[in-house]
């Protein structure tokens, strides 16, 4: 009886302690930075060496959310989703919802708060990089239609347009969904 108890335990310590080192592991995972996630090469980094140990639950779970949030329309809250789950698994889907959000969430913010002309660089220079991050994991992981690769490809290439020359805003669905008219009108007076 008492060799019976000694060995359940020694059994159920073993599986706390097992529990525990899998928690902590689920924890350790590693994640990239928001900063990684606009650097294309730090993206094709992290899925070379950390790819097959990301965090697919956590990442759908946090998609998941992000789903949900928007529908009831909550878009901070649907972002902050989106971003974990581009965090957790850069897929190109992910960080390409994540970007598509942003640029109508900023764009609003920024009107809202009249501060397009203090932000607006800044925030393309984002989305630019968002987007180039995407095709960047397309490449490692395809999961991209042609079309959808395509119009990722021509976003980013029209922000990048823009930036340089501040012209294309109505070829640019990006731009148009930021706002960048409001702008781009007022420096050509």
């Amino acid at each position: 009886m008492v060799i019976r108890l000694v060995r359940w335990l020694c059994i159920s310590s073993l599986g706390l302690v097992t529990q525990a080192q899998a928690q902590a592991q689920i924890r350790d995972r590693p994640i990239l930075t928001p900063q990684q996630l606009e650097e294309p090469a730090a993206v094709v980094a992290w899925i070379h060496k950390h790819g097959q140990s990301a965090d697919r639950k956590r990442a759908a779970q946090a998609h998941e959310f992000g789903v949900s949030e928007q529908k009831r329309g909550a878009i901070a809250s649907a972002l902050k989703g989106y971003g974990e789950a581009a965090l957790r698994q850069p897929t190109a889907p992910a960080i390409i919802t994540y970007t598509d959000l942003s640029i109508t969430y900023r764009g609003e913010l920024r009107t809202y708060l009249k501060d397009h002309d203090e932000f607006q660089t800044m925030d393309l220079r984002s989305f630019e990089s968002l987007y180039r991050s995407a095709l960047a994991s397309d490449d490692l992981m395809p999961t991209l239609s042609a079309q959808e690769r395509a119009r990722v490809a021509a976003n980013a290439a029209c922000i990048d347009v823009f930036l340089k020359n501040r012209s294309g805003v109505e070829s640019c669905g990006p731009l148009k969904a930021y706002g960048a008219r409001l702008l781009s009108a007022k420096r050509k007076r």
